[in-house]
């Protein structure tokens, strides 16, 4: 009996391991191949510390009770309008009397360019993790969220040819534009699936699959209806490596699609668990990722008790690193994790009567 569990966990350890393997080397073979993503969705570079953006089934995928996360993102600097993108979001692991359900609120705003193109982003999700095996080596996890979008421009810092009267450009005269509206709402909705290994207490592979925006939801602010938020599918592989000597790494593989347009992003952080005489948890750690045919970033962060502080860089090296002087990205992230002590019991004990 035990030789046929034996056998049935190492198959579905080599299924896993072949399945990884086979993710790896297409996506390598997809950097040389693809083209960028473009399009106006919300562009982060640390991704993988940005886990309800990831992957609706992420929710809740963590060690402790609530988690709560910020990220402020500021693109293209040295343009005269840079991007500015900024998320708050917190997940709440294991609801009380739903086994193994948990729930996340994500908000997201991000705004861009002289037409001030705003997007609000209110998510609710919820993940349900399921346990393979007995001793929860093997698991599976699977969410969805729904999201109200509302998108918004401005024109008031815009300029327009009928402004321009052979001579002067009059910023008072009329656009001669009409929009229907400059307000678009919409509801969206993501699913998402997680399968992962834990083959220690500190050590865990994982690979997930999601799909963002899954029914095209119509996008156009002049009721066109070709003009859609098409679906969105992001693969991902992660891992989280302890080696005995306090050293460890986290790679990171991802590959956005949608439609024709593909993204990449490849790279590792690698870091050492400091001892401090005060008994505290830190450790620091470096990274370096490369984004195909856009960017390469450089990662600085730390682990420090239940926080985890990120900050990267990108370096720009894509057609428009004429306007941007190659210069990216500067992104800020902030995790923390509340995990309830556990309670410490006390069982009584019968002492013996002496006479």
């Amino acid at each position: 009996m035990m030789q046929k569990k034996a056998t049935h966990k190492s198959s579905i350890t080599n299924y896993f391991v072949s399945s990884t393997l086979y993710l790896v080397l297409s996506t390598l073979y997809l950097v040389l191949s693809t083209q960028t993503l473009s399009a106006q969705d919300l562009h982060f570079s640390q991704l993988f510390f940005n886990p309800q953006n990831l992957n609706p089934a992420e929710i809740g995928f963590f060690d402790g009770d609530i988690r709560a996360n910020a990220v402020i993102r500021n693109q293209w600097k040295s343009i005269p309008v840079p991007y500015q993108t900024n998320v708050i979001a917190i997940d709440f692991a294991k609801i009380k009397k739903i086994k193994n359900t948990n729930i996340g609120l994500l908000f997201n705003n991000d705004k861009s360019g002289d037409s001030q193109y705003t997007q609000n982003q209110i998510i609710l999700g919820l993940s349900k993790l399921f346990k393979l095996n007995a001793d929860s080596t093997f698991l599976f996890s699977v969410g969805i969220q729904e999201g109200f979008f509302s998108n918004s421009f401005q024109t008031n810092n815009q300029t327009f040819d009928s402004q321009f009267n052979g001579t002067l450009y009059d910023q008072n005269s009329p656009n001669g534009e009409s929009f229907l509206s400059r307000k678009k709402q919409y509801f969206n909705t993501n699913l998402g699936s997680i399968f992962a290994y834990r083959y220690s207490a500190v050590n865990t592979v994982k690979l997930g699959v999601s799909i963002n925006n899954f029914f095209a939801s119509k996008l156009s602010f002049f009721n066109n209806n070709l003009v859609k938020s098409n679906p969105k599918i992001i693969t991902c592989f992660s891992a989280d490596h302890t080696f005995k000597n306090g050293s460890f790494v986290l790679p990171y593989l991802g590959f956005l699609q949608r439609e024709k347009n593909k993204e990449i992003t490849i790279g590792t952080s690698f870091g050492k668990k400091m001892s401090l005489a005060s008994g505290q948890n830190f450790k620091p750690y470096l990274g370096f990722f490369f984004r195909n045919k856009d960017a390469y970033f450089l990662q600085f962060g730390t682990f420090y008790n239940q926080f985890n502080f990120a900050l990267s860089y990108d370096v720009n090296y894509s057609k428009l690193k004429t306007a941007t002087n190659n210069r990216g990205a500067i992104e800020l992230i902030l995790v923390y994790i509340f995990k309830k002590p556990k309670a410490f019991l006390v069982f009584p004990k019968n002492c013996p009567v002496f006479i």
